[in-house]
């Protein structure tokens, strides 16, 4: 009997995702951390290689893995915006590519986080080394009209190279057989469970508060989100509006925030999850108006607590988010059609609790249990 029992297969995760070592500890950004947490039970051995940061401040957002036994293999972090820092990249190509061909040679699976560098190397050994089962996850806007270089370039080695499951964000016209669409997952079932519980109570007579979590840039929309609330005073409705990240230019918005707002605001800086979880509790209204995206998981965090979303439409948030059914949607992500959904939202409770009830539906398939399920059959039947 034993003999039949197939012996759970290693894993090797290839990305450029920020790590810190810090008194024995091995640190990554939170999301990342408990996705990875939540592979333990499909693997027997996981090796991580990522880029270390010892030289830079931690984030706030950096944790450490709970349950799962990593081997972490750090790439020193280079890179900058001067010629030399560019010139210091090609010379080191060589060897990030061995040292990922290396561990390559030693797993059953190997999963690639992209579009990143050390993700292209991994559709490039894909032709050299066929053993291993090959999954890259592909985590852009792949609807996008004009990507960077280095992104279209990825995607178009991604689509031809059927040797390697492609998981992309929402599903597509002529979307080859390889590439798979899955979402980001969020939650185990028992968080998604708890933050439900919270949406079914969640009232939307008073004032509504307002959130926003991501990077506090430009790129997020944040700019134009700060000149749409400049259009409200208190009293018009908006009770406290939380923006919850960090960023190079996140004092130099508060500065700004000081000189424009008339409505309470806090800025929280990035946070962890029981203490996201909170402001997602006490949230009615979440506005990202992003400027690109691939799926953002807060879009469905928030869902999940029954926070009724204005956001771009990019990619395949579309795919999710129905026009005045289960949010709004933002077409040209202008500081005057933010004021305006906003302003609808503010005059129409009925719908908006309506709209928490129906948007609350879309979370079922964003836990870590889903996700374990999918990988299962679309990713480790190729095992078989």
């Amino acid at each position: 009997m034993h003999e039949n029992l197939r012996k759970k297969p290693d894993l090797l995760i290839v990305s450029d995702t920020p790590m810190w070592r810090v008194d024995g500890r091995n640190l990554a950004f939170e999301p990342v951390i408990r996705e990875i947490d939540n592979f333990y039970p499909l693997f027997d051995k996981i090796t991580w290689i990522g880029f270390r940061h010892d030289n830079d401040k931690i984030q706030d957002s950096a944790v450490a893995l709970k349950h799962a036994q990593v081997k972490f293999v750090f790439l020193n972090n280079i890179g900058g915006k001067g010629l030399m820092d560019k010139l210091k990249i090609l010379w080191k190509i060589p060897a990030y590519f061995y040292r990922v061909y290396r561990q390559i040679r030693k797993c059953d699976v190997v999963h690639a986080r992209g579009p990143s560098i050390p993700a292209f190397f991994t559709l490039i050994i894909a032709h050299i080394v066929t053993r291993p089962v090959y999954w890259y996850k592909y985590a852009g806007n792949w609807d996008l009209e004009n990507p960077p270089f280095s992104y279209k370039m990825q995607k178009n080695y991604l689509k031809k190279n059927t040797k390697v499951v492609g998981t992309i964000n929402g599903r597509w016209p002529n979307q080859e057989k390889h590439l798979v669409s899955f979402e980001n997952p969020c939650f185990t079932n028992a968080e998604l469970q708890k933050a439900k519980e919270i949406a079914a109570t969640k009232s939307f007579s008073g004032d509504l508060n307002l959130l926003f979590v991501g990077r506090i840039e430009e790129r997020k929309g944040f700019d134009r989100l700060l000149e749409a609330l400049a259009q409200f005073r208190k009293g018009d409705g908006i009770g406290t509006a939380y923006m919850v990240g960090g960023g190079v230019k996140k004092a130099d918005f508060e500065q700004l925030a000081a000189e424009m707002l008339q409505i309470d605001y806090v800025f929280t800086g990035p946070l962890k999850r029981d203490a996201l979880n909170e402001i997602y509790s006490k949230s009615h209204i979440f506005c990202l108006p992003s400027l690109s995206e691939g799926f953002p998981k807060v879009l469905a965090e928030s869902a999940a607590f029954g926070c009724v979303p204005v956001v771009s439409d990019l990619s395949c948030i579309g795919q999710y988010i129905l026009h005045f059914k289960n949010g709004l949607l933002l077409q040209d992500i202008s500081p005057a059609e933010i004021k305006e959904h906003l302003s609808w939202m503010l005059s129409h409770r009925d719908e908006l609790k309506a709209m928490s009830r129906s948007v609350n539906e879309i979370t079922d398939n964003f836990t870590y249990e889903y996700y374990n399920e999918r990988i299962s059959k679309d990713i480790l039947s190729g095992l078989d």
